[in-house]
């Protein structure tokens, strides 16, 4: 899903987002969640023609298999679904599911470009751990398929990890790391580096000698 400018329900959106303060993700998680319901939610009358407002609806055995991944610990209805649902869903009967993408979205989608931006939910990668300290990397290719690669030696049985934070990111202290997986994925990392007290991936060259490393 990408942000989609001269889309009129993008557009209806971005004007939702520039009026109201409860669209706080975000326009685009906002589309992705709009774009991941089916015919059958949406209801009769929605328009598939985007020069009409419209867009063309998920199938439900893909809406199923979203449904599937992590959609975090909030049951509630935000001020935001509500609005965006009111706006651009008037025919959906629970906003509930509105919610649930949005969520399953935010919290597992990798992000595959920047102009425009855009992001994409690869089914199984979704399930892989965070840490930050990884093991393996990811990039999505030509074809926009998903490549997964070593970025250190991986032990025979050893978990696959990957980094839910970009690389700068990886070079805050634990607390910011930490404090940046709970508002972005709704978690407390516990990985070896966070809960180490010592944080070796952080060390500096010494001044001094030119060698060694201060922690």
């Amino acid at each position: 899903a990408s942000e989609s400018p001269g889309h009129a329900a993008w557009d209806r959106l971005l004007a939702l987002e520039g009026s109201s303060d409860a669209l706080r993700l975000g326009a685009l998680w906002y589309w992705c969640g709009l774009a991941s319901l089916t015919a059958e939610d949406l209801g009769p009358d929605h328009e598939r023609d985007p020069a009409k407002g419209g867009w063309e609806p998920m199938s439900a055995a893909d809406q199923a298999r979203l449904l599937m991944l992590c959609q975090g610990s909030s049951k509630d209805i935000s001020e935001a679904v509500a609005l965006v649902a009111a706006e651009l869903a008037p025919g959906l009967r629970d906003p509930q599911l509105l919610e649930r993408c949005v969520n399953a979205w935010q919290l597992n989608a990798f992000a595959t470009g920047e102009a425009p931006q855009t992001h994409a939910v690869f089914f199984l990668a979704s399930f892989a751990s965070h840490s930050c300290f990884p093991n393996a990397v990811w990039h999505s290719d030509e074809k926009g398929l998903f490549v997964l690669r070593a970025r250190r030696r991986v032990a025979a049985g050893e978990e696959l990890t990957l980094s839910y934070l970009d690389e700068e990111a990886l070079l805050d202290s634990a607390l910011l790391r930490r404090n940046d997986l709970a508002k972005t994925k709704d978690f407390w990392c516990e990985c070896e580096r966070c809960v180490d007290g010592e944080d070796r991936c952080r060390g500096m060259r010494c001044k001094a000698c030119g060698a060694g490393t201060v922690f």
